[in-house]
C-alpha cells in the first residue's frame, strides 16, 4: 500500500507534467497563430531572415570562470569554468537560449509581462569536491524543466523562476528576484538586485540532508557526520551584481559578484560550514 505522502507526491508530479504539456500546446498554438498572421497579411512587411531566427535575433557567446564555494555551505572555494550563452529573438521572440534558464519559451513575447516554460539543467555534486562530503553519495546533473514569470518596468525587473529536477536526485526550487539596471558611464551596464530561493523537502534533502547510511559510511572514513533530515522552506537569500563593459561593437567584458546566506534548516545542516556564500566571476563575450 502506498502511503499518503507517496500518493501526494505522485499527484504533484502528474499535475506538473500536465501543466508542462498544456503550456507546450499553448506555445504551439500561439506560434502558429503568429506565423499565419504574418503570412495572411499581404500589406505587412515580410520578415527578413529565416522563420527560425526572425528579425530581432541576437546572439552572444562567451566563456569565463567563477570562484565560489565548492558546494552550497562549503568553506572551501574552487574555480569553475562558466560558459555564457544568450540567444534571443528566436521564433519571433517566443524562444530564447541562455545559460541560466536553458531553452525558454515565452508565451507573452510582447509587452512588459513575460511568462512561459523552460528546459535547463541543475548542477551536480561529487563527494570528492570537498573533504566534508567524504562518504556521501554523489549527486548527478539533472534535467530540470521549469516555468517563469517576469515583469519589466523601465529600469526595474521582477522575476519568479521555478525548476524541478528529474531523475534519482529529485527536488524543486523557486527563486524570486528583483533587479535594477543602469549605465553609470558610457559603455558600462550594471545590474544589481536581491533574490530569495525556496526549495521543497526533496531538494533540500538532496543537497543538505544526510541519511543514516551516509552518516555511518562517512564516520567510518574519518568524516564524522550525524544523520540529518532537511525540510521545505527558504533556502537562501542574497544580493548580486553583474557588469558588462563594451570593448567594441562585438567584444565585451562581463563580471559578476554575489553574496548569499543560507537560511533555516539548510543553515543548520552538518554539511553547512559557512552560512555566507560569496562568489565572483569574470568572462569575455562576443556578440554576433
Amino acid at each position: 500500500m502506498k502511503s499518503h505522502a507517496q500518493r501526494k507526491h505522485r499527484y504533484r508530479r502528474i499535475l506538473i507534467d500536465l501543466a508542462v504539456l498544456t503550456a507546450i500546446g499553448l506555445v504551439g498554438i500561439a506560434t502558429a497563430s503568429d506565423v499565419r498572421a504574418e503570412t495572411d497579411d499581404d500589406d505587412a512587411e515580410a520578415p527578413t531572415g529565416s522563420t527560425f531566427l526572425g528579425r530581432g535575433t541576437s546572439i552572444e557567446l562567451g566563456a569565463g570562470a567563477l570562484v565560489g564555494p565548492a558546494y552550497d555551505g562549503a568553506k572551501k572555494d574552487k574555480v569553475t569554468p562558466y560558459p555564457f550563452i544568450k540567444v534571443e529573438g528566436l521564433l519571433y521572440d517566443h524562444v530564447s537560449i541562455t545559460t541560466t534558464r536553458g531553452i525558454a519559451v515565452n508565451l507573452l513575447p510582447r509587452g512588459p509581462l513575460e511568462a512561459g516554460i523552460s528546459l535547463g539543467y541543475d548542477g551536480a555534486r561529487a563527494a570528492s569536491d570537498d573533504p566534508r562530503l567524504r562518504g556521501l553519495s554523489d549527486i548527478s546533473t539533472a534535467i530540470a524543466p521549469g516555468a517563469f514569470i517576469g515583469y519589466r518596468f523601465h529600469s526595474f525587473s521582477f522575476d519568479l523562476d521555478v525548476k524541478d529536477r528529474l531523475g534519482n536526485d529529485k527536488g524543486a526550487e523557486a527563486t524570486l528576484g528583483a533587479r535594477y539596471t543602469f549605465n553609470p558611464i558610457p559603455k558600462l551596464r550594471l545590474s544589481v538586485g536581491p533574490s530569495v530561493t525556496f526549495a521543497d523537502r526533496q531538494y533540500n534533502q538532496t543537497f543538505f540532508g544526510v541519511t543514516e547510511a551516509e552518516a555511518t559510511r562517512a564516520t567510518a572514513l574519518g568524516n564524522p557526520l550525524r544523520a540529518y533530515k532537511a525540510n521545505a522552506g527558504a533556502k537562501d537569500a542574497g544580493l548580486s551584481m553583474t557588469a558588462f563593459y563594451e570593448l567594441s561593437d562585438h567584444w565585451s567584458l562581463a563580471g559578476v559578484a554575489s553574496l548569499k546566506e543560507l537560511l533555516g534548516k539548510d543553515a543548520q545542516s552538518p554539511l553547512t560550514q559557512h552560512r555566507l556564500q560569496p562568489e565572483v566571476g569574470l568572462g569575455v563575450l562576443y556578440k554576433f
